[in-house]
């Protein structure tokens, strides 16, 4: 899969985690003296987002819900003055939640080092350094706090295999990909950390949907860096595969064979994004291209077969991407709220689905 491709959907996967999040938790907005006027008469067409005005918002019109998605749609984001975030850092004590939400906002490392040292214990400021750190001794340091405290995670065995290749260490990568495979399911944290950055805009004058959105354009960071991860395993696993073959040691071929299928299965749960569902079946396709059409993988499903069904799946995701953005713009309140319900209970996908058969009425 393309980077390009990787961006272009953002914009979905924003649109999924608002929904989930919107059902679970709703946010309450900064109060105002104003009357609230209806929420579901259309906003006004106007050129700029900055002078869009909003029905049943009464805050800044650059800080409403229909203002944030204008504003997306040209490639721009919603960002806090360094002010906000201050106040923000201020009002929650510096405590490590607020600290890492406000690293995400800023891109600051000294802010997320604050935060471990604050709260060793959190899971959450581990994974963001293992993560984003480019330092490979921190970065290292922050993969193993992260396993020992969330060992059934196949995700800290992913970093560790990750800095492992990188360190040139490929029986250690090896290792940490095969335990991997004995883990439970994948997980990382990127819905709490939309929780934490759109307090910190609701907190900041947002209207609540706006905050969700302009939140979800920072969190969403961690769903693609789970993606980028998944797509360079990939890379080094085969071309840990072209070492083997150079040295005749074809009994190790297959190990990597079986743990780069299961890496591609794992990015593909029910739930998940579809930015990392289409990552996972550009991963495990790539894995199954090794083997004869016919060779059966799974269930009694020939390697061929399993190719097909996940090129019309791509194929299908790729194609319902589109027809999300236009919902976007067309939607009612209700629609959201149908949407939004739709994918709590059955994941993105159903919810995309359900989007573009309601374009089509």
């Amino acid at each position: 899969m393309k980077p390009r491709t990787l961006q272009g959907l953002t914009t979905v996967a924003l649109l999924a985690a608002l929904g989930w999040t919107l059902v679970e938790r709703k946010p309450v907005a900064m109060r105002t003296d104003h009357p609230t006027a209806t929420a579901d008469k259309p906003a006004i067409k106007v050129r700029s987002a900055a002078n869009l005005k909003l029905t049943g918002w009464n805050g800044p019109a650059d800080k409403g819900f229909r203002a944030v998605l204008k504003a997306m749609e040209s490639g721009q984001h919603a960002r806090l003055t360094p002010a906000e975030i201050d106040a923000y850092l201020a009002r929650h004590g510096r405590d490590a939640p607020s600290l890492v939400v406000a690293s995400r906002l800023t891109d600051d490392l000294t802010l997320l080092r604050e935060a471990i040292k604050a709260a060793p214990g959190d899971a959450l400021g581990h994974l963001e350094l293992a993560l984003r750190s480019e330092d490979p001794v921190e970065k290292k340091a922050a993969v193993e706090a992260f396993r020992a405290l969330q060992p059934d995670n196949p995700l800290g065995n992913y970093l560790g295999a990750q800095s492992a290749f990188a360190a040139g260490d490929y029986t250690k990568a090896a290792q940490d990909l095969l335990q991997s495979m004995d883990q439970g399911a994948l997980q990382n944290h990127s819905l709490s950390l939309l929780d934490g950055t759109t307090d910190a805009y609701v907190e900041s004058g947002y209207e609540p949907t706006g905050a969700l959105i302009a939140g979800l354009a920072q969190a969403v960071n961690v769903n693609l860096a789970q993606s980028r991860l998944g797509l360079g395993l990939s890379k080094d696993l085969r071309g840990l595969q072209d070492e083997f073959v150079k040295a005749a040691d074809f009994d190790a071929v297959e190990p990597t064979l079986l743990v780069g299928l299961d890496l591609g299965r794992r990015l593909q749960e029910p739930k998940a994004m579809i930015v990392e569902q289409l990552t996972g079946m550009a991963v495990e396709a790539a894995f199954l291209r090794q083997l004869d059409p016919v060779t059966l993988v799974d269930g009694g499903v020939s390697a061929g077969e399993r190719l097909a069904l996940l090129a019309a799946q791509s194929t299908e995701l790729q194609g319902l991407t589109q027809s999300v953005l236009e919902f976007s713009k067309q939607a009612t309140a209700d629609d959201f709220e149908r949407y939004f319900a739709i994918f709590r209970r059955d994941g993105e996908l159903a919810a995309v689905r359900w989007a573009k058969e309601r374009l089509g009425k």
